[in-house]
């Protein structure tokens, strides 16, 4: 109750391991095995910035994004930061792909991805309708889905990038949160309520034999 009355969330993630991690300013701590860790002194590298998103990585440490446009790799206790080709704005979201490819979402610079350790920005140039990014979502067919405010639902599948809103039915043009389930449908959250989008439906539009979804709506 102390911690949760002196450190406001910023960002949660429950890890492999079983252990609990959560951000705040200037602050990343970690529950695990019943028991609150020791602060890592790198956390220094922080420095009055705060913790928005977190992920992590394939291999070993986790990777956090801040509300400055900072991308950190924490690993051995030891802090590094990434500031090559990244875009720019807070980071609102993590996702990383099995060959270690780093998906970066800011809210602002559009969607960043580091690979090899070289970043690249995607924006309203190379298919996405808003700069502004909320969620990501790398589904179990590593595609990854991205949620706007104010641009859709835009997914990378097979190199190219592509963009969909109310006009193909997504429901709602800001897209809050995506979640895929057991059967690989998709659960969009929105200002609007819950969107259930079927797996074959989201196939077909993509392969261009349907235009239009109809996604369950749940409402108050």
């Amino acid at each position: 109750q102390s911690l949760q009355k002196s450190l406001p969330l910023g960002a949660l993630l429950s890890a492999r391991d079983g252990s609990l991690w959560w951000g705040s300013v200037s602050t990343l701590l970690q529950w695990k095995e019943g028991k609150l860790m020791p602060s890592s002194s790198s956390m220094a590298g922080l420095r009055g910035d705060s913790v928005r998103c977190l992920q992590e990585d394939r291999d070993h440490g986790l990777w956090i994004g801040t509300r400055d446009g900072r991308l950190l790799l924490l690993r051995d206790d030891v802090l590094t930061a990434f500031t090559n080709g990244l875009p720019g704005g807070m980071f609102t979201a993590l996702a990383q792909q099995s060959d270690g490819t780093l998906w970066i979402g800011s809210y602002g610079g559009g969607l960043g991805r580091v690979k090899n350790g070289a970043g690249t920005v995607f924006g309203r140039g190379q298919g996405l309708r808003s700069d502004l990014i909320r969620a990501l979502c790398l589904d179990s067919q590593a595609t990854l889905w991205i949620g706007t405010e104010g641009g859709g639902l835009s997914c990378v599948t097979d190199g190219a990038l592509r963009s969909f809103g109310v006009q193909q039915g997504i429901g709602d043009d800001t897209i809050l949160q995506i979640l895929e389930d057991n059967d690989g449908d998709l659960w969009l959250g929105t200002y609007r309520g819950i969107f259930h989008i079927f797996r074959r439906d989201l196939q077909a539009l993509l392969a261009g034999r349907v235009s239009q979804l109809y996604p369950h709506m749940f409402s108050r």
